[in-house]
This record gives C-alpha cells, sequence and structure tokens, in this order.
C-alpha cells in the first residue's frame, strides 16, 4: 500500500472508531445532566420526592399503611386500645377493630398535614437521599442499611404521627413490633451499585459532553466527505436520544421489581417517573437536534449533486 493511500484509509479508519465511541459518549452525557440536576442534587430530590408524596393515591398509600400498623398493635394490647377508643378517638368502649381502624385512619390523613410531620418526612427522605448517593452509609437513622437490605424503621414517623393526632398519644403509647414497623426499601447491593453509578455521572457531567464534542468535530474533520460525515453524526445524536429513553424506561422497570412492598413500589415509581420527565425532554431535544444536523447535511448533499448535473450538462 502506498503513502497515498495510507493517509486517508487511516483518517477514514480513525473516523470509524471515534463514531462508534460518540454514541455512549451522548447517551452518558445525557444521562449526567439528567442525574446533576434531579437525582444527584439534594434540593431537587427532595423537592420532587416530597411533592410526589403530596399525591392523593400516595398520601392514600401512606395512611392505610400508618393505619394497619396502628390497628394491628392495639389489637395486641386490649387496655391501650380501649383507652384510644373511647378517650381519643371518641368511640365506645365496644368500638369493633374496622370502626377503631376508620377513625384512626381519618385522623392520621389529617395529621400527615401537620407541620412537625411534613418536617420529619421530608427528613427521611433527605436520609434516603444521602444514602443513594453514598454520602450516608445508613447508620442508625430512620433509613438504614440492615443485613443485605436498605430499611425503613417507621416507628419514629408513627410516633410522630401519632402526637400530631393526639399530644396524649406520646412515642410508646402505641409499641409497634420492629417486624411490623421496618419496610425493606431494595437491597443494599442495589443500592451500592447505583451510588458509584451515580458518582461516576456527577465526576464526568462536564468533561464528557466536551469529549463528545471533540469527538463529534474530529470525526467531521477527518472524513473525506465532510458533509456526509456530518450527517452520520447527527443521526448518531438522535440514536442517542432514543438510546436513552430506552435506557430510562428498562430502568423503571428495574426500581418497579427493587422491592416485594407493593407501597414502596408505588412510592418509587411515581418518584422515578417525576424525575423522569427531564431526561424526557433532553432525550427529545436530542433527537430533533440530530434529525436537523442530518437533514440539513443531506439538503447540502443533494444540492451539490443537482449542481454537478447542471454544470456537467452545460458543459459543450
Amino acid at each position: 500500500m502506498t503513502g497515498s493511500t495510507l493517509g486517508p484509509v487511516f483518517r477514514t479508519l480513525l473516523a470509524a472508531v471515534l463514531l462508534v465511541l460518540l454514541l455512549p459518549l451522548l447517551v452518558v452525557a445525557n444521562a449526567s445532566e439528567w442525574a446533576a440536576r434531579t437525582v444527584i442534587d439534594d434540593r431537587a430530590f427532595t423537592t420532587t420526592a416530597g411533592r410526589v408524596m403530596d399525591a392523593p393515591a400516595l398520601r392514600t398509600l401512606v395512611a392505610d399503611r400508618v393505619t394497619e400498623a396502628v390497628v394491628d398493635a392495639l389489637v395486641t394490647n386490649p387496655i391501650t386500645a380501649r383507652v384510644v377508643a373511647t378517650e381519643i378517638l371518641g368511640l365506645d368502649a365496644e368500638a369493633t377493630e374496622p370502626e377503631i381502624g376508620a377513625a384512626v385512619r381519618s385522623r392520621v390523613a389529617v395529621a400527615l398535614d401537620d407541620p412537625s410531620v411534613r418536617s420529619m418526612r421530608d427528613a427521611i427522605i433527605g436520609e434516603a437521599h444521602r444514602v443513594l448517593i453514598g454520602v450516608a452509609v445508613g447508620g442508625d437513622g430512620a433509613v438504614r442499611v440492615q443485613g443485605d437490605a436498605l430499611v425503613l424503621d417507621t416507628g419514629p414517623f408513627i410516633d410522630r404521627l401519632a402526637t400530631a393526632v393526639d399530644r396524649r398519644l406520646t412515642p410508646g403509647t402505641i409499641t409497634i413490633p420492629v417486624a411490623d414497623r421496618t419496610i425493606v426499601l431494595a437491597r443494599a447491593d442495589a443500592i451500592e451499585t447505583t451510588s458509584k453509578a451515580l458518582s461516576l455521572l456527577d465526576l464526568g457531567r462536564f468533561l464528557i459532553p466536551i469529549v463528545a464534542v471533540v469527538a463529534a468535530l474530529a470525526i467531521v474533520g477527518l472524513a473525506h466527505r465532510r458533509i456526509r460525515a456530518l450527517g452520520i453524526v447527527g443521526i448518531a445524536v438522535t440514536l442517542a436520544g432514543v438510546v436513552t429513553l430506552v435506557v430510562a424506561w428498562l430502568g423503571g422497570q428495574a426500581i418497579t421489581g427493587a422491592s416485594a412492598d407493593p407501597t414502596v413500589r408505588q412510592v418509587a415509581t411515581d418518584v422515578y417517573t417525576a424525575f423522569l420527565s427531564l431526561l424526557v425532554v433532553q432525550s427529545l431535544l436530542l433527537i430533533v437536534g440530530g434529525l436537523i444536523i442530518a437533514l440539513a447535511a443531506w439538503i447540502i448533499l443533494r444540492r451539490r449533486q443537482s449542481s454537478r448535473r447542471s454544470t456537467t450538462v452545460a458543459m459543450p
């Protein structure tokens, strides 16, 4: 092979390698920007999760779950149940379990709006976020690693709710077994993997987009037919948006199956869906931007071809 052909072949090969790398670079750049602005950012995470928790469907789930735990605890202690039913809930001494449950649930639904309860709820969300991003390992707080799982101890939250219902229900008045107040959120190894992935995305938030832009410019600069190469880069940008949407959908499926608890699955799915809106917008912008680049390149090529045909016909 002669030196005159080695240069173009090498440039084409290098451009092809960069094109293969460009797609994952764009996907990671898109995901890192989304993660930094939503999941990693403490204020954004707490605000979004808190807003989701205020949704009527989730408030109903939380109220039902707390009511179930409280009523089960009262049933095992008839003396406490009678005192709570008559002096706090305003029922008669012979009130049935469904009647107590209905009264407790209505009080809990109102108490969820108590400032002290909302403050503790936000604190628990903050704990979960710190564990998720790897800042905390989950020690003695409400959210902690227990064995091979990340768990939420709802005991302090239920005590705060009970106090909000009636100040006579001080912590310890209603004793809920540890097994009934502990909810498994996810596997500890899955949380650790997620934390590492988020850390890498955070580190590469600024570097990876720069590398992706440099790679795209290098592809166009190295290619023998630069306009065609620009169109291929546009297609790669479009594919990056599509791939990101597919990965986001798969992530939602993984979150849905992360916990066996239906309430946890519902909360996690709704929070993830709320965060997902920004990623969808970013991905759609990539798709549209890539299509515009590809279309512009195609139009330029068509005009050049038409111009060449016109020149050929005009020649004597």
